[in-house]
């Protein structure tokens, strides 16, 4: 990424924006929530390993934030996070580039669709067992903002606040 980032620069005129995702750290608390299921347990395991190979970033690689993206990633996870916090995937800090759009508690794959809700035809499934408890209100106010966003309704979104919120029609 360092190569690609010294050669792609921002192209003049361009608006970019990121969600920003946090997922919770393995812990022993993360290993009992995944169940009794082999399956889940597995699935924890393998996100333990890539969540801590992913946390060997070294504190000074995290690329700077500016004034409005540390206090868009202050507001969503009550601090600005360090150099090891990670969505499962990737470090945390990388993931900021331009208007953070969205921050939210979820693993790399939860933002895309991939978290557990059996309510949906078809059923969604979690894809990583990393305890964030991202549902399908979080899945659409990212959603939202990115729409909004993308659509200019917004240059800065706001966070939005308990579960569920949804845009109001204008």
């Amino acid at each position: 990424m360092d190569l690609f980032d010294a050669i792609v620069h921002d192209r003049p005129g361009v608006r970019y924006g990121c969600v920003v995702t946090r997922s919770r750290p393995p812990s022993m608390g993360t290993t009992l929530a995944a169940g009794l299921d082999p399956g889940a347990q597995a699935i924890h395991a393998i996100y333990a390993a890539i969540y801590r190979a992913s946390a060997t970033t070294p504190a000074g690689a995290a690329p700077p934030a500016d004034a409005l993206q540390r206090r868009a990633l202050h507001r969503a996870f009550g601090k600005l996070p360090g150099a090891h916090a990670s969505d499962g995937i990737v470090p945390t800090r990388s993931q900021v580039h331009g208007c953070v759009i969205a921050a939210v508690r979820g693993d790399h794959l939860d933002v895309i669709g991939h978290f557990d809700d059996a309510s949906t035809d078809p059923p969604h499934f979690d894809w990583l067992t990393t305890g964030t408890g991202f549902d399908r209100a979080r899945f659409e106010a990212v959603w939202d903002a990115v729409l909004d966003f993308t659509c200019g309704r917004r240059e800065s979104p706001a966070p939005r606040r308990g579960r569920g919120a949804r845009r109001k029609s204008a």
